[in-house]
């Protein structure tokens, strides 16, 4: 939720101030690593949506994606060391692929320019750029591609897809950013992005100096910022800006078709700038079907691609559901939120809120959930996690949002070679880990959908609704949960949860009654080993391996499974009487129970 004006931090203006524009790429075992797609023969299987799953698919595997994402321009010259960058991405990239992480989010293009390092780059944008002659001013050519922009681009997706026993990354390309950065002075600004036509106003990029008889150099840029993402023509420049938007999608797919782990995303946070969500969505279905055609001119040739990418969208209100869209939109595959929650929480659409009121419902469309960019971490303040558990939230978020049937978890945070940085990619990992060994095909998010605090499910019962407030023994929190349990089809029989004590964070008064931060969450309750639950669990007859997992290494907490034996009339051992019932071990701030029927 990076805005230049909003609380969303230090951390988000750092990054700002560091770069001009972000890009996006990806990986996987297609094509060699000195191989382009111009000059690529054969044929890429790439990640897409699983058919009649609410996964992503690689090889014909379920595949679950869970990253540690301070990466979002690895290919651009920054000043801050400690995002990827140009200079490190190597060194980025390496700490998440020796931590199995499999997840990165980088942005194609942003609404505009911000101060960044010293001296100018041409390489900034993925626009061929003119440099000032005198008193003239310089200026982007929007019609002619850097290839010295996509070529950095393309030199990262071979390091991703580089990792060897570890595993590959998987990027998610964002093609826009339409309200990050400065946009006056940038290249979508009116003038400042020029296009080469013809008489009749077509577009002559081959004319690298626009002097040829009959054709001139025009303006193609935007004449406001949220003309970025309204559909039809702009006001001042026609539809030329919009076919530069065309273009950008193109040329991006031109040249990262042949990699197998790209996927597609229109675009970050744009409902931003007050443009009211029916409008966005109107042109993000010009988008989704441009990037739609792009890709299948590829598909079913060498070479080419046996089948078409995910496309993802990133809703930031409730003003339209593309879970249930149709059009174009039906080609949406993935929907991403950003933070836990988004207050007003009647209208915001943070990821946890996405989950809650949509969850069941994108199970049924197949649709995937993601969550890609949480609470800005590693810095002070109620924008930060550092005084509220380092590393605990992200774990929080992550954990709970996986465990309710979700697809993609990518927190925006921490430096890499951090204390703090290190660890949350380590427990990420055993996120990750923990994750991929279910049995994701056969089960199901449990908890009803509902615009609040969802009641507890009927196979643990003894839950309080989601985020109930309780001033209980040992201290006082709320009690967050996620649970998953089999499909009706199922063959093997799993149950799943993962509860921690949190609050909301504030940004005035305290909990419970306090004004939540706009774009909120998880402040961590930690305590030593003061927590202890009793589950009332109602499960069908049989014997199950039981789990404690303690969720910082993916351990069992017990120091080994046990097998709950569950009699005919829903008691157990111990408990002679309906419902089963069992307690756990003592912990410090989260756990989680795997239970699967032998």
């Amino acid at each position: 939720m990076w805005r230049p004006n909003s609380t969303s931090s230090v951390r988000a203006l750092t990054f700002l101030t560091g770069w001009l524009l972000a890009a996006a790429v990806s990986a996987v075992t297609v094509p060699p690593a000195t191989q382009r797609c111009a000059t690529f023969t054969g044929s890429a299987s790439p990640i897409s949506h699983c058919p009649a799953t609410n996964y992503l698919c690689y090889a014909g595997a379920v595949k679950p994606l869970v990253g540690v994402s301070d990466d979002a321009a690895c290919h651009i010259p920054l000043s801050d060391n400690t995002i990827c960058n140009l200079a490190n991405n190597q060194d980025v990239l390496q700490s998440a692929i020796s931590n199995s992480l499999n997840k990165i989010r980088l942005w194609v293009a942003i609404a505009g320019n911000s101060p960044i390092t010293t001296p100018f780059h041409d390489y900034d944008h993925p626009f061929a750029y003119v440099r000032p002659v005198g008193m003239t001013p310089g200026y982007w050519r929007l019609d002619i591609p850097n290839e010295t922009y996509f070529s950095n681009l393309q030199n990262v997706v071979d390091y991703c897809r580089q990792g060897g026993i570890f595993g590959n990354i998987t990027v998610e390309v964002t093609f826009f950013a339409p309200f990050i950065g400065t946009f006056s002075g940038g290249p979508w600004d009116g003038a400042n992005g020029k296009v080469c036509v013809d008489g009749a106003g077509n577009f002559q990029p081959g004319d690298t100096t626009c002097t040829q008889i009959g054709h001139s150099l025009v303006a193609a840029g935007f004449s406001s910022q949220d003309q970025f993402v309204r559909p039809g023509a702009d006001p001042t420049n026609g539809n030329r800006p919009r076919q530069v938007q065309q273009n950008l999608i193109q040329w991006t797919v031109d040249r990262l078709y042949c990699y197998d782990n790209v996927y597609w995303e229109i675009a970050n946070e744009p409902e931003s700038g007050g443009v009211d969500a029916i409008t966005v969505s109107q042109w993000q279905a010009n988008m989704v079907q441009k990037a739609v055609d792009a890709e299948n001119a590829y598909v079913g040739h060498t070479p080419g691609v046996t089948a078409r990418r995910a496309i993802a969208v990133n809703p930031t209100t409730t003003g339209f559901n593309y879970v249930t869209a149709t059009g174009s939109l039906a080609n949406v595959n993935v929907i991403n939120g950003h933070y836990t929650e988004i207050y007003p929480a009647g209208t915001g659409m943070g990821a946890i809120q996405l989950m809650l009121r949509s969850g069941n419902a994108a199970n049924s469309a197949f649709k995937v959930l993601g969550f890609n960019e949480t609470k800005i971490s590693a810095i002070t303040g109620n924008a930060g996690t550092l005084p509220a558990g380092a590393p605990d939230s992200a774990r929080a978020e992550g954990w709970e949002f996986m465990l309710d049937h979700a697809g993609v978890y990518d927190h925006w945070g921490y430096n890499y070679s951090s204390p703090n940085g290190q660890a949350a990619r380590t427990q990420m990992k055993n996120l990750k880990n923990f994750v991929s060994a279910l049995f994701l095909r056969q089960l199901t998010k449990s908890a009803a959908d509902t615009t609040g605090s969802p009641a507890a499910p009927a196979w643990v019962s003894s839950l309080p609704a989601w985020g109930t407030y309780t001033t209980s023994p040992p201290i006082a929190r709320r009690q967050f949960w996620a649970a998953m349990e089999p499909t009706s089809t199922a063959t093997t029989k799993q149950y799943v949860l993962y509860l921690h004590n949190s609050l909301r964070r504030c940004s005035s008064g305290t909990e419970p009654s306090c004004t939540y931060l706009t774009f909120n969450g998880y402040s961590p309750v930690i305590t030593n080993n003061l927590y202890q639950e009793t589950l009332s669990l109602t499960l069908p007859a049989g014997n199950y391996t039981a789990e404690w997992v303690q969720p910082t290494t993916n351990t069992d907490i017990a120091g080994s499974p046990f097998t709950l034996t569950v009699n005919a009339n829903g008691s157990c051992v111990g408990n002679p009487n309906p419902p089963c019932k069992i307690t756990s071990p003592h912990y410090s701030y989260d756990i989680a129970l795997k239970l699967t029927k032998q």
